[in-house]
């Protein structure tokens, strides 16, 4: 018989807090807050062995009052066998498995870095640049 499993839930309408994708502008110093913490926390997942998939700004959740990121919805997330269970034997399927978790970890942080940009967290490149001014002025 394997080991108890414990499953934790939220109540999202009991959170106060807003999703990033409602926020549109965000103004400069809490962007600024935000992108550092964003940072952080995908940092912290993935040491854990973990890969969200989903780094939306539907998935991150602010609160003002307190200043706290919280990302939110881990149902497409990916857990990296060979880093969190260091008892595990490590057998060719799970060498496998990392090259698939740093392609995860890669999209994680380019769908972080798009959401950025989306939300005007980051200053646009000048390629960014360049594009709205061709499209804009033709």
């Amino acid at each position: 018989m394997g080991q108890p499993t414990t499953v934790s839930v939220i109540l999202l309408q009991f959170i106060p807090d807003t999703p990033l994708a409602q926020m549109f502008p965000i103004p400069l110093k809490t962007a600024s807050i935000i992108r550092e913490l964003a940072l952080e926390i995908r940092e912290k997942v993935h040491l854990r062995g973990v890969c969200h998939g989903d780094m939306e700004a539907w998935n991150w959740l602010w609160n003002s009052t307190t200043a706290k990121l919280t990302l939110i919805d881990f149902e497409g997330a990916t857990f990296d066998d060979w880093d969190y269970n260091p008892g595990l034997e490590k057998d060719e399927s799970l060498k496998k498995n990392i090259t698939f978790m740093e392609d995860r970890k890669r999209d994680d942080l380019l769908i972080l870095k798009s959401m950025f940009r989306d939300l005007g967290l980051v200053e646009p490149s000048l390629e960014d640049v360049n594009f709205l001014v061709n499209v804009v002025i033709g």
